[in-house]
């Protein structure tokens, strides 16, 4: 097992003075985070979070860097080691944090009780937190309308590690988004960053299609609070991003 960096957690030592001896503990904490799925564990990159915060019986530690060197000298690892619990159950939370300081995942409030006078080892699983959100399109000319009554919306979103959320487009559910639906609704989504790879307004027309807005150029933004509502930009365009 790879060691973790070590840290005086002086908030959790116990008070000085001339006491009988008794054990102390310290607990080596490793963070973990995994896919939407569960199937695969991700990097502190790969989940978006670069700071981790630790509540250990209502004090706050940290935030520490989600990923750090090991004692070795060239191990990383998703971890840090405190130092000197006194015997009994203590609680534990923790937070991931993204380079802005948004809280991103959580784990849920547990306990935990060190024992031996030893190194304990404590794994934590970090789930995303998520929240429903709504993309809105605004028109560079005509606001939020839409050219007519009979126009449809094509995109791409995407997830901060490139891959595809949710595809509307030619050959996937073409007619799913009528324009005049208004902003579209997206079930709950781990909090992070999201991009807008391309979007356009397009309406059948014999056989085919004809585009009346489109851009392809990538919109990114934050996803942060459930329920929100971003807004992506549109120019008129006769070019097709699909």
């Amino acid at each position: 097992m790879k060691r973790a960096i070590l840290l005086l957690a002086t908030a959790f030592l116990g008070t000085t003075g001339c006491y009988p001896r008794h054990c102390v503990d310290d607990i080596v904490v490793y963070w973990h985070f995994f896919n939407a799925d569960n199937t695969a564990e991700l990097s502190c990159s790969q989940a978006g979070v670069s700071t981790v915060q630790i509540t250990v019986d209502g004090a706050v530690a940290g935030p520490f860097a989600c990923s750090s060197l090991s004692s070795d000298g060239v191990t990383f690892v998703q971890g840090i080691t405190l130092l000197a619990f006194d015997e009994g159950s203590h609680s534990f939370q923790l937070d991931g944090l993204d380079a802005n300081g948004n809280f991103t995942h959580s784990s849920s409030a547990f306990t935990f009780a060190p024992t031996g006078c030893r190194l304990n080892q404590l794994d934590s699983d970090l789930a995303a937190v998520t929240g429903t959100f709504n993309i809105d399109f605004h028109f560079s000319d005509i606001d939020f309308n839409c050219k007519n009554q009979n126009t449809f919306i094509w995109y791409e979103l995407l997830d901060q590690n490139g891959q595809v959320v949710d595809i509307v487009g030619p050959n996937n559910t073409p007619d799913a988004l009528p324009c005049t639906n208004g902003a579209i609704p997206l079930s709950p989504l781990p909090f992070g960053t999201y991009t807008v790879s391309r979007i356009q307004e397009v309406e059948f027309l014999g056989g085919g299609f004809t585009v009346h807005h489109a851009t392809c150029d990538a919109q990114s933004f934050q996803h942060l609070t459930a329920g929100e509502t971003v807004t992506v930009e549109v120019p008129v365009s006769s070019d097709t991003c699909f």
